[in-house]
């Protein structure tokens, strides 16, 4: 049960809510189920009401306990009087539990049927909480998120009773089994607790049931699925400290569908849903907002007055810049939280303006802020924050390997290409979408929530893909590719990339607008066709991927577009 995505509440109150299925292809059915609407109680009350619920049982049977849950949490709730609101979350999902309950007794194929649940009701400014088994809710206040929600699960519930400690919880097999959920019992322990420490006693933190909310304030409430930790050792499908710049840029809905994106784009092995809740900031708030967006309006108007616009100051001659070592690039600035990671390792926090060794394979991510490498062929890769780009290849003049291949597993890049006859750069982006630049500047933003690759050619010349077709692009000029077409050529959006130097402005000089390619433009209609593979040997101490990524040798002139009906050569490999 859900109600439609989008902006919705009470004057004091607004309301975003998104969900996904998740990205494992066994999933074949959604089991979490969510409410989110500003109603009025019969006993005359104005209230903002959230509640997700995610389904135990497998298919059919977690999808109806979840909506079941729903269901019954939501028409007690509006059925009630009285302004004991933490009563009525308990005894709301109390009669939800009975309800699942009798019902996974009636047929014997939905006896393991049950489902979490965290609700909340905000009223006159205030909030209570209520929840059963390990979906969460989170405050995000004054920049920091807070975990009001305890976990029922055994790992949890060890480590409470003190008969575990936290390592060897995480160590335990059974850690995350759920130790009360909706459905598994006659009856439930409903957790009235606010916590500020997830691991208070669950008393105190009944104190604090009614928490004023401040101008600014979020509420996330959400499945696991959001947050719980990747297979792959490599931090959690949305990490908390993601939550801040994602509510403050956007707007509860856009809060929302930017944080299940987030998760997606992680290949999400879960159902994931959000729920977020806004106090706005107020006409101070929005005071400053609309200033300081008026401030900036005008400083770009002024520079496009003067004919002038941004591009990296990185347009240089690529001998400024040293080659580092093979298995190795270079960290330039970094603004904010930036790692390196590697599969079945732990996440590598990066420094600024040092050598990091790597292996075909791993990624680099920032989390709040913005990070600069340099790659062996002297090209640079600026990564906007909350990014994340896998090497896929690394060109390198030594080894005869020309073409860098990264894939934009979600985000924004920015790419400088080190001005070497016949290499390039590859950005690749899953359902086959790729873009590719020889020369010398390109933008590349990837969507996972709308297998969309959209791709700025600054200067030089740019190629952008899908499966089936392939557009060339001028400097000036961007398109976009999806699974199944690519849009028209339309300017290239400059002012976009001249944000991508953050914190620093440094990074960002003004340069003459180049001016975009207006004849000849080839339409999206001739087949692309990859190069040969070519693999050179790796560097010592450096395993050969098991499936080596193709060379392409596909290369522009400035006056003379290639023919890519034509399949380019090998580019040979060094013995």
């Amino acid at each position: 049960m859900k109600k439609s995505n989008s902006n919705r509440g009470s004057a004091s109150i607004q309301i975003g809510m998104d969900q996904n299925i998740g990205a494992s292809v066994k999933r074949r059915s959604l089991e979490d189920a969510y409410f989110a609407e500003t109603l009025l109680t019969a006993g005359g009350e104005t209230i903002t009401l959230a509640i997700v619920a995610d389904g135990i049982g497998g298919a059919s049977s977690g999808e109806r306990a979840s909506n079941l849950t729903v269901e019954c949490f939501t028409d007690f709730v509006r059925e009630s009087s009285g302004t004991d609101f933490p009563r009525i979350l308990e005894g709301a999902l109390q009669k939800a539990n009975r309800a699942v309950y009798d019902e996974a007794q009636q047929e014997e194929h939905k006896r393991d049927m049950g489902s979490t649940a965290v609700a909340v009701i905000v009223h006159g400014g205030r909030f209570y909480l209520a929840s059963v088994g390990d979906s969460r809710a989170y405050l995000v206040r004054d920049g920091k998120p807070i975990q009001l929600t305890s976990d029922h699960n055994f790992g949890e519930e060890m480590i409470r009773l003190g008969k575990l400690r936290p390592e060897e919880a995480g160590r335990n097999p059974h850690a995350g089994a759920l130790v009360r959920s909706i459905g598994n019992e006659p009856d439930v322990q409903v957790d009235l607790g606010v916590y500020w420490n997830a691991r208070e006693p669950e008393a105190s933190a009944q104190a604090r049931q009614g928490t004023p909310l401040k101008p600014g304030d979020h509420l996330i409430l959400c499945s696991d699925g959001l947050i719980k930790e990747r297979p792959d050792g490599r931090g959690h499908f949305v990490e908390t400290a993601e939550f801040d710049p994602i509510l403050s840029r956007n707007p509860p809905l856009e809060a929302a569908r930017t944080l299940v994106s987030k998760a997606m784009g992680r290949n999400a092995n879960d159902n994931v849903s959000v729920i977020v809740l806004q106090k706005p900031a107020g006409a101070a708030g929005a005071g400053k907002a609309i200033l300081r967006w008026g401030m900036i309006l005008l400083m770009l108007a002024a520079l496009a007055a003067a004919g002038a616009t941004f591009l990296p100051r990185l347009l240089q001659s690529a001998t400024q810049t040293p080659i580092p070592a093979g298995d190795s690039i270079l960290t330039g600035q970094i603004t904010g939280e930036a790692l390196y990671k590697e599969s079945g390792q732990v996440p590598q926090t990066l420094r600024a303006n040092s050598s990091l060794p790597v292996k075909p394979g791993g990624s680099l991510q920032t989390l709040e802020g913005t990070a600069q490498f340099i790659l062996p062929d002297s090209s640079r890769v600026y990564l906007d924050r909350f990014s994340e780009v896998t090497l896929a290849q690394i060109a390198d003049p030594r080894t005869g390997v020309q073409n860098n291949i990264l894939t934009l597993e979600q985000g924004r890049l920015l790419i400088v290409l080190a001005l070497r006859t016949g290499f390039s750069s590859t950005i690749k982006a899953p359902d086959d979408l790729r873009a590719q630049v020889l020369g010398s500047v390109m933008g590349v933003a990837y969507d996972p929530s709308e297998s969309r690759l959209e791709v700025d050619c600054l200067e030089g010349a740019c190629l952008v893909a899908n499966a089936g077709d392939v557009l060339q692009l001028g400097g000036g000029q961007y398109s976009w590719a999806g699974r199944k077409s690519i849009g028209r050529v339309e300017e290239a959006r400059y002012a976009l990339w001249a944000e991508l130097g953050g914190a620093d402005p440094s990074w960002i000089t003004p340069t003459p607008l180049p001016t975009a390619t207006s004849t000849n433009t080839p339409t999206a209609t001739k087949k692309f066709i990859p190069a040969k593979t070519t693999e050179a040997p790796p560097p010592p101490g450096v395993q050969p991927s098991a499936t080596p990524e193709p060379t392409a040798t596909e290369e522009i002139l400035p006056t003379d577009p290639p023919d890519l009906t034509e399949e380019p050569a090998d580019t040979p490999a060094q013995e």
